[in-house]
């Protein structure tokens, strides 16, 4: 009794040991946003290691650290994701920060919970405040989920184990679908249901297939349109994922052979793909309008880029891997970006080398190559990587570390096995696993591309050796035919350098003694340094080939 009564009215062995302390040394913050950001951090651990705090204290002074350091996260993430000043060592420095605070924030609201349930005359004084700390303990795991993302970190067993702890809490209480105000500049309320689908929704959007501001909008996209997804106890209708409260696992979709157990969860969209909808219909209607929905830091491009993406990531029927992957170990060779790659590919560099033979899907060599195609591939960059397996339109890789930097999501690589000639394909998702490795999914673009020049139709003539010097702007183009590809059958498609598309041009193709034109009908996609375009023949529509040569 003595010793209870000592500690009645002490204060904890801590430097914030109240929240008068705590805003006074915080007033005294680092303007540079990485420094003050590594500061609370630094608070939040030796708060949640600090025991005789008071439960309401500490409460308060872990809701004022959060509230502190998420403008400096704010400005670090955006550091990380635009500044293109920093060295990478300092984009690498930034993240840790980030993913730091979040962490310890998460531990904190996490240790604030276990009390309540520890000091229960207290906790019933603080009930009120209960549904708001699980809402906020939610926000920092699905914030840890998304900083994890911002590197093609995955989510681990125990980082959904968390989440799924903690929200079973707010159900257990009947507070999980309780709408409330988790911060003062929330635009919209919230529930702890909402936030819990904020991480898993996430998820669903496969981000490991994005490049990284488009995991950062994705972020926000799954953020402000919660309040229309669902969850539900059952299999209803909508719900294309699930998972298991009982189970660390990440979220998987719905299959007929789910056997449904009480601790499972579904869900799905909801009205948010009407509501995503509707909004890029506005967007579309009124390009200059200035829509501030997610922020504005992006542009309404990048926004369009996302919002469409979802409309299929999240819908009824969401793509699928079409085949399943084989084991292969092997080295290929790999060539970074469009300029390497119209080099390495099969290439025409006169009409007179080929031709465009109709009702075929090849170009029909007229003399042999192999000197000039070798001594311009000698010219191109290569690098080995290691596959690991293999699909009819996929390939599985390990990167190796000097590529980590350039090797990101949209990037065009030419691909050579030792039997084949030069592919092209794309890096479609990236990954590390649990010994911090990068690995990428490489979609095939095409398995017999050919290099051609293209004339800009209506413009005199010119020389051949003058095609890549042309006076006149867009004059001639080079372009990658993608014949012998998952879309052939359907579609004409071709890549070009980027910046030069512009639809409805009309191309002569620089093959053969009878001229053949092209019109640019669509963008299909764009990287760092292409877009990718669907073309149709003008004046007919003869089939062009690849060449059947050695590789």
């Amino acid at each position: 009794m003595l010793k209870w009564l000592d500690k009645l009215g002490s204060k904890p062995d801590h430097p914030m040991h109240s929240v008068a302390a705590a805003k006074a040394l915080l007033a005294d913050l680092p303007e540079d946003p990485g420094k003050a950001l590594e500061e609370v951090a630094s608070w939040l651990t030796t708060l949640t290691g600090t025991e005789d705090f008071r439960l309401a204290d500490r409460v308060d002074i872990v809701k004022l650290l959060d509230e502190t350091g998420q403008p400096f996260e704010r400005r670090l993430v955006h550091l990380y994701l635009k500044s293109g000043t920093l060295k990478e060592y300092e984009r690498m420095r930034a993240w840790q920060v980030a993913l730091e605070f979040w962490e310890r924030l998460n531990d904190a609201y996490r240790l604030c919970l276990t009390e309540f349930g520890q000091d229960r005359k207290a906790a019933r004084r603080l009930a009120d405040a209960m549904p708001l700390l699980i809402a906020r303990c939610l926000r920092a795991l699905a914030n840890v989920t998304r900083v994890l993302r911002l590197r093609y970190l995955p989510v681990g067993g125990e980082m959904w184990q968390a989440l799924f702890e903690v929200y079973r809490l707010s159900e257990t209480a009947g507070c999980d679908n309780q709408r409330l105000s988790a911060y003062t500049n929330d635009a919209l309320p919230t529930t702890p249901r909402q936030e819990l689908l904020t991480a898993l929704m996430l998820d669903a959007a496969s981000p490991e297939s994005i490049l990284l501001h488009q995991v950062d909008l994705t972020a926000r996209a799954a953020a402000r349109f919660a309040d229309s997804f669902l969850l539900r106890p059952t299999l209803e209708t909508g719900c294309n994922w699930y998972f298991d409260l009982a189970k660390p696992n990440r979220p998987l979709p719905v299959s007929a052979n789910v056997s449904v157990q009480n601790t499972m969860r579904f869900f799905g969209a909801g009205i948010a793909i009407a509501k995503i909808d509707d909004v890029i219909k506005r967007m579309t209607a009124n390009p200059d309008e200035q829509i501030k929905l997610l922020g504005e830091d992006y542009s309404s491009e990048d926004k369009l880029l996302v919002l469409k993406r979802l409309m299929l990531f999240w819908s009824e029927h969401p793509p699928r891997r079409a085949s399943e992957r084989s084991k292969a170990m092997a080295e290929i060779d790999v060539a970074r970006g469009f300029k390497h790659a119209a080099r390495l590919v099969l290439h025409v560099e006169s009409s007179g080398m080929a031709e465009i033979v109709h009702g075929t899907m090849d170009v029909k060599l007229k003399e042999n190559l192999g000197l000039e195609l070798a001594a311009d591939q000698e010219q191109a960059l290569t690098e080995r990587w290691l596959e690991q397996d293999t699909s009819t339109w996929g390939l599985g890789v390990e990167i190796p570390r000097g590529s980590e930097s350039w090797a990101r999501v949209g990037v065009l690589c030419g691909l050579k096995g030792d039997a084949q000639r030069w592919w092209v394909g794309i890096v479609r998702r990236l990954y590390r696993d649990s010994k911090n490795r990068a690995h990428a999914g490489i979609e095939i673009l095409a398995k017999k591309p050919v290099s051609v020049w293209l004339r800009s139709a209506g413009q005199s003539g010119a020389p051949a050796e003058n095609w890549a010097v042309s006076t006149e702007s867009y004059d001639f183009l080079n372009a990658i035919l993608l014949n012998d590809s998952a879309m052939a059958t359907q579609r004409n498609e071709l890549l070009l350098a980027r910046g030069v598309f512009h639809i409805g041009n009309i191309y002569e193709v620089m093959v053969g003694d009878t001229p053949h034109y092209l019109k640019f009908a669509e963008l299909l996609g764009e990287g760092e340094d292409f877009n990718h375009v669907r073309f149709t023949w003008d004046k007919g529509k003869p089939e062009v080939v690849l060449p059947h040569s050695k590789s």
